[in-house]
């Protein structure tokens, strides 16, 4: 049930993102498309970390489906005025707690740690899916 809750919130949000709200720029509406797109990117990879299936081999075959996506979707606002964004911060930091769980299960460091990086990246990826829908509404 959590895969289907995330992807609906992620869905939401992109939806809310695409709106035509006044007051956003078209920069602004391509931000928010582009990060609620990077969220369901992370979310696919959180909700397969909280399944009863999770496996490492599972965990590096979805790790290396989200990564390209995702790293182009947040290059794309790396040194513009979008970076300073809390939003954009607490995606970088999800995406970079995905990529360290990986490295560290893929050195044998303990799945003590993994877990530790896995519940940070979850943590961040939901402060950015409440930062975003902060910063839309200003």
């Amino acid at each position: 049930m959590r895969p289907i809750r995330y992807l609906l919130l992620s869905l939401f949000l992109l939806l809310a993102a695409c709106s035509n709200k006044p007051g956003l720029s078209a920069s602004e509406k391509n931000y928010f498309r582009n990060m609620s797109e990077a969220h369901t990117e992370l979310a696919m990879l959180d909700s397969l970390s909280q399944s009863n299936k999770f496996a490492k081999a599972r965990y590096q075959e979805a790790v290396s489906q989200m990564k390209p996506k995702t790293k182009i979707l947040l290059l794309r606002f790396k040194g513009t005025e979008y970076e300073k964004y809390d939003s954009y911060k607490a995606t970088v930091d999800a995406f970079q707690s995905y990529l360290t769980a990986e490295d560290m299960w893929e050195q044998n460091k303990g799945l003590v740690l993994v877990n530790k990086r896995l519940a940070e990246g979850n943590g961040s990826l939901k402060k950015a899916q409440e930062l975003i829908k902060q910063e839309q509404s200003r």
